[in-house]
C-alpha cells in the first residue's frame, strides 16, 4: 500500500543574492572563464625598452596617438621614463570579490577590433562550455565610447542576443575595474608616456542571463563592434562568469509510504550541482519545526540529476512532513516545497491543503449505503470550525480540487456525502 500527496506551501523560503534573477542561486563572486579568440597584443611587457617589438598593435590605432598598455615589469625596467602604473605581472586583477585573469603577455592578450568603416563580429569560444547566471567581459575602448552587441551561443544550436552595451573610453570612465595603468607610445624607443595619475582604465560590461538561458550551456560569445567611424577601437581582455546553479527543483520533491518495509521514500531533482554543495533532508511531524535527518553530497554536474532518500525512522505518527534544504558553498540556501506523506490508512478519503487549494484524494466510492452497497460521493460542504457553511458543490472521480484561496488561515471541516452516508474531515489551511 502506498500513500502519496504533496503539500504545496507558500511562500517558498528562498535565499537569493542577485536581484532580478529568480528563481536562481548564486555563488558570491565572478571568477575567470577560460576562452579562446584573442587576436592581438597591445600590452608592452618584459625587461626591454622597445614597445613595438613586444606588442602587435596600438590600442587606440591612430598614428598621432599610437599608445599601448604596459606591465609593472616593463615600467620597472624603464623607470627613468615611466614613473608608475602598469598591469600586474601575473595578469591577475582583483576588484572587490571578483577576480580576472589576463592572457600571458608573451602571446595575444586581447580580442581586438581595429578602426573600421563597417560593422564586424568576432567570437570568444569557451574552452569548457558551461552554465552561468551572469557573465562579465573585461573591456576598454580607444577613441570611445564604443557600442557593441553581445550574443550568447549555446550547445544545441540556440542563441540569445542580449543587445547593445557601451564600452567606455580608456580615459576617465567610471566605474572601472582597474585604473592608473599608464600608457606609452608604440615606438622603437619609449616616448609619449602619459596617463598617470588615474588613467588609462579598464572596465567591465555585465550580462545577467534570463532564467531560461541559465539552464543552457554557453559554448561561445559573439561580439559585434557597431562603430563605423574609422577611428574607434575596442578590446576585450578576459571573461568572468557566475556559475548558474539553477536550484534543486522547488516543486520536485515527492514522497511515498511503503508498507513493507515501513518507510518513506523521498525523491527530488536538481538542474545542476557544484563542488561543496550538499542537500539536507529535513523532517517534521507538525509541518512547522523541521529537523535535519540526513545529508547528501551530490557529484558536481552541469546536467540534471535525481536523488532519493529512504526514511526508516517513522513509527509513532500517521503523517510526516518533509523538505530539502540546498546548501551552497557561498553560504546561501534554498528549500523545496514542503510535502506531507501519510504513513497509514486514515479513512478512505484524505485531504491536502495549501494556501490556495484543498486536494481531496482517495477512494471517493467508499461510502456505505444502508444496504451495504457503495456509491460515489455526490456532494461536499465546507464549514468553518464553528459550523458556519461557507460553500457546497459536487465531486466526481478519484481526485478533486477546491479553491480555498479566499479563506483565511485556520481550521475547517469538509463534509462529504452521497445521500445515504456522509463523512466529515478536518483540515488546516496554512
Amino acid at each position: 500500500m502506498k500513500g502519496i500527496y504533496t503539500y504545496p506551501r507558500a511562500p517558498i523560503c528562498l535565499i537569493i543574492m542577485l536581484a532580478g534573477l529568480a528563481p536562481i542561486r548564486s555563488d558570491a563572486q565572478l571568477t575567470p572563464v577560460t576562452v579562446t579568440g584573442f587576436n592581438q597584443n597591445p600590452i608592452a611587457h618584459g625587461t626591454g625598452s622597445n614597445p613595438s617589438t613586444v606588442t602587435s598593435t596600438a590600442f587606440d590605432g591612430i598614428a598621432a596617438t599610437n599608445y599601448v598598455f604596459y606591465t609593472v615589469q616593463f615600467q620597472g625596467a624603464n623607470s627613468g621614463t615611466i614613473t608608475g602604473g602598469g598591469l600586474p605581472n601575473s595578469g591577475a586583477i582583483t576588484n572587490g570579490s571578483d577576480t580576472w585573469q589576463l592572457q600571458p603577455y608573451t602571446g595575444n592578450t586581447c580580442l581586438f577590433f581595429p578602426p573600421q568603416s563597417a560593422v564586424s563580429t568576432q567570437t570568444f569560444t569557451l574552452t569548457s562550455p558551461g552554465s552561468y547566471s551572469k557573465i562579465a567581459l573585461l573591456t576598454s575602448a580607444g577613441n570611445g565610447p564604443t557600442s557593441v552587441n553581445v550574443t550568447l551561443y549555446f550547445t544545441g544550436g540556440t542563441n540569445t542576443n542580449y543587445g547593445a552595451f557601451s564600452v567606455l573610453d580608456w580615459f576617465s570612465g567610471t566605474p572601472y575595474v582597474i585604473d592608473n595603468l599608464g600608457r606609452v607610445e608604440r615606438e622603437t624607443t619609449i616616448t609619449g608616456f602619459s596617463g598617470i595619475p588615474g588613467n588609462p582604465c579598464i572596465y567591465q560590461i555585465t550580462i545577467s542571463l534570463n532564467t531560461a538561458d541559465q539552464s543552457k550551456t554557453i559554448s561561445s560569445i559573439g561580439i559585434t563592434d557597431n562603430s563605423t567611424n574609422n577611428t574607434a577601437t575596442v578590446g576585450f581582455f578576459a571573461l568572468d562568469g557566475l556559475v548558474s546553479v539553477l536550484s534543486v527543483g522547488l516543486n520536485s520533491l515527492q514522497g511515498s509510504w511503503q508498507s513493507s518495509p515501513d518507510e518513506i521514500q523521498l525523491q527530488w531533482q536538481s538542474a545542476t550541482t557544484v563542488p561543496d554543495e550538499h542537500f539536507e533532508v529535513q523532517r517534521s511531524f507538525s509541518g512547522n519545526d523541521f529537523t535535519d535527518i540526513a545529508s547528501i553530497t551530490p557529484t558536481p554536474d552541469n546536467g540534471p540529476q535525481s536523488f532519493s532518500y529512504n526514511d526508516k525512522a517513522i513509527s509513532g505518527h500517521a503523517a510526516w512532513y518533509y523538505r530539502i534544504r540546498d546548501d551552497l558553498p557561498a553560504g546561501n540556501s534554498e528549500y523545496t516545497d514542503i510535502i506531507a506523506v501519510q504513513t497509514q490508512a486514515n479513512g478512505a478519503i484524505r485531504l491536502s491543503a495549501s494556501s490556495t487549494q484543498l486536494v481531496i484524494w482517495g477512494d471517493l466510492a467508499a461510502f456505505s449505503t444502508p444496504g451495504g452497497n457503495t456509491s460515489n460521493v455526490s456532494y461536499y460542504q465546507l464549514y468553518t470550525a464553528s459550523g458556519q457553511l461557507l460553500r457546497s458543490g459536487t465531486l466526481t472521480g478519484s481526485a478533486n480540487v477546491i479553491d480555498i484561496s479566499t479563506l483565511v488561515p485556520g481550521v475547517y471541516f469538509l463534509r462529504l456525502g452521497n445521500g445515504a452516508s456522509a463523512q466529515a474531515l478536518k483540515f488546516m489551511k496554512p
